[in-house]
């Protein structure tokens, strides 16, 4: 346990992981709430079914009564306005508006020129209440993803690497003096994969040194989160040989169970999934070997966790991060983040891959 053996920290080259190519570091990143997602898209999706729906309008030449329209669109303003309980962004209110007008004019010259039909002017109202009904709906959504961005800590935003390798070890009572070091060790070692590697996709956001949840004590060595993804690492540093997860989600060396072979990786994946619902969460027990010899792992028989090497862990981990690149997810970072047994580092951006 006491082996000061410390592996290569670049364990695979760049150019072999097929990822690598495809991830381009310098990408701009969307910040963006994945509980509600693409509000923006999603309004301008309904302005432009709406605006579909006036020329129909202008086409068909059908429309109910115009001096009913200026009743139906004011007070819908002031119900969006009332319901936000915030400050509307211009750009939607204005597009409401100008929509207000133009629907406004198309109803006086359709008025003008159209006979009355009772079956149009039913569908027509009907189709406007709908829109009407969903501007709310849309503003209200803005409004809570906006809030969250406001409540954003600061700074956030320029940081990648989040608290310190091994803070919370270090912070152990009753453990061997041994056992603590060989673990730092072999968390500072992850903690140097990551930022070699990982840093590369630009979404990607490390933690580290996470607590438990609804607990003090830290129990989650590191977390990475690109976009939707979360994939929670526990850095073992154990005797080569092969490793495997038994049906009961024990690890198993050599067929057989170990000292210290009980991780609780299942359980936290469980805990941080009803934290983010949006994510998909997996685990990893990432294992460093701590002395010469050959580490080889085993399929695992559970789908939300694995046993890797570090070759391993970026061969196939980083694949699945590196495919949401470019999307952030604010409330996902802060939340993590607020989990962290320390404060980010000064800088915070980790150290760039530069090969």
């Amino acid at each position: 346990m006491g082996s000061t053996y410390v592996p290569s920290s670049w364990p695979v080259e760049p150019e072999r992981l097929p990822w690598w190519k495809h991830v381009d570091p310098a990408a701009a990143c969307r910040w963006r709430s994945a509980r509600i997602p693409h509000v923006r898209e999603l309004f301008l999706a309904a302005s432009t079914l709406w605006v579909g729906f006036v020329v129909v309008l202008v086409a068909v030449q059908r429309h109910p009564s115009a001096d009913l329209v200026p009743w139906l669109l004011w007070p819908t303003v002031a119900v969006v306005l009332g319901v936000a309980r915030v400050r509307i962004p211009t750009w939607l209110l204005a597009m409401y508006l100008l929509g207000a007008a133009v629907f406004v004019v198309v109803a006086v010259y359709a008025g003008q020129h159209a006979t009355s039909s009772p079956g149009w002017t039913a569908l027509v109202f009907a189709l406007l209440a709908v829109f009407h009904a969903g501007v709310p709906l849309f503003a209200r959504l803005y409004a809570v993803a906006g809030k969250a961005d406001r409540a954003t800590p600061v700074g956030m935003r320029d940081h990648r690497v989040f608290g310190n390798p091994g803070t919370g070890l270090a912070r152990a009572r009753g453990w061997r003096r041994a056992a603590v070091e060989s673990g730092l060790l072999g968390e500072e070692l992850t903690g140097e994969l990551l930022e070699n590697y990982v840093t590369r996709i630009p979404s990607a956001r490390i933690f580290h040194s996470l607590v438990w949840p609804g607990s003090a004590t830290a129990d989650v060595d590191h977390a990475v989160l690109c976009g939707g993804r979360l994939a929670l690492v526990d850095s073992k540093r154990w005797e080569p040989g092969d490793y495997t997860f038994d049906s009961n989600g024990a690890l198993l060396r050599a067929g057989r169970p170990f000292l210290g072979s009980q991780v609780r990786l299942a359980d936290a994946v469980a805990a941080y999934q009803r934290l983010l619902p949006q994510c998909d969460v997996c685990g990893v027990v990432l294992i460093h070997p701590n002395r010469l010899g050959a580490v080889s792992v085993s399929a695992s028989p559970w789908p939300t966790m694995q046993v890797l090497t570090a070759d391993g862990f970026l061969t196939q981990t980083c694949a699945w991060l590196a495919g949401q690149p470019d999307v952030i997810d604010t409330r996902a970072v802060a939340l993590l983040w607020s989990m962290t047994n320390g404060p980010a580092p000064a800088g915070g951006h980790g150290r760039k891959a530069g090969r």
